[in-house]
C-alpha cells in the first residue's frame, strides 16, 4: 500500500499566528506600535490582546466588568507613538 509523506512547511508569518491564535474570539480592532506589537481587541473576550512582532502573545489586558482593569466588549484600540494605547 501507500508509504506515508513527510511534508514540511514553511514557518507561518508572524501576522498569520496571529489570526490563528484568535479565530475562536471576537477580534475587530487591531493597532499597531512603533516596535511592530500588534494591539487585538476582543470583544467577545472583554480584552486587548497584545502580540509581538513575531506573532507571541505579550500580555492580556482586561477581562470581563466595568471597573478599574476591566473591558466590556471593547470594539477597537489606538496606540500612539509613545506605545500608550486606548480602547475606542
Amino acid at each position: 500500500m501507500g508509504q506515508g509523506v513527510e511534508q514540511s512547511f514553511p514557518p507561518m508569518h508572524p501576522q498569520a499566528q496571529i489570526a490563528m491564535q484568535m479565530q475562536r474570539q471576537n477580534p475587530i480592532g487591531v493597532a499597531v506600535d512603533g516596535a511592530g506589537s500588534v494591539f487585538v481587541s476582543d470583544y467577545g473576550g472583554n480584552r486587548v490582546v497584545v502580540f509581538s512582532a513575531a506573532g507571541e502573545v505579550v500580555r492580556t489586558i482586561g477581562g470581563p466588568g466595568s471597573g478599574e482593569g476591566q473591558l466590556n466588549q471593547p470594539c477597537g484600540v489606538a496606540v500612539d507613538g509613545d506605545g500608550n494605547w486606548l480602547r475606542t
